[in-house]
């Protein structure tokens, strides 16, 4: 017993609710049972061909609608800056300037979260 806990201290499983870090197997992953990549003789759940290559078209699609939505932001910004500029604003392209960095934060974050289910 006193082995057993020398073990669970040495890889932080003696203290499992304080962790972050995320267990290796989602009890709600729902896939068949099948030889695992790494060990023919070992069963896994591994998700099938047909759902891989699904989820490899969906991550191309998102990825690409969010990369034109990236560059639609920043051609209005700057469209909005030129506005500014020229019915008489001297501040246009300044403010255009605060607001793409203050866009770059908005969309990384964004891209933080999207690219978990990519």
């Amino acid at each position: 017993r006193q082995r057993i806990n020398w073990y669970m201290n040495q890889w932080g499983d003696d203290f499992p609710d304080t962790s972050d870090v995320k267990k290796l197997e989602n009890e709600h992953f729902d896939a068949p049972a099948m030889p695992s990549e790494v060990d023919a003789a070992m069963l896994s759940y591994e998700a099938t061909m047909s759902q891989r290559q699904w989820r490899s078209a969906l991550s191309a699609i998102l990825t690409f609608m969010y990369t034109v939505f990236a560059v639609w932001c920043v051609g209005f910004i700057f469209r909005a800056g030129a506005y500014l500029d020229r019915s008489g604003g001297k501040k246009g392209f300044s403010m255009a300037g605060y607001a793409v960095s203050a866009q770059i934060k908005i969309l990384s974050w964004i891209w933080r979260k999207l690219s978990l289910w990519l």
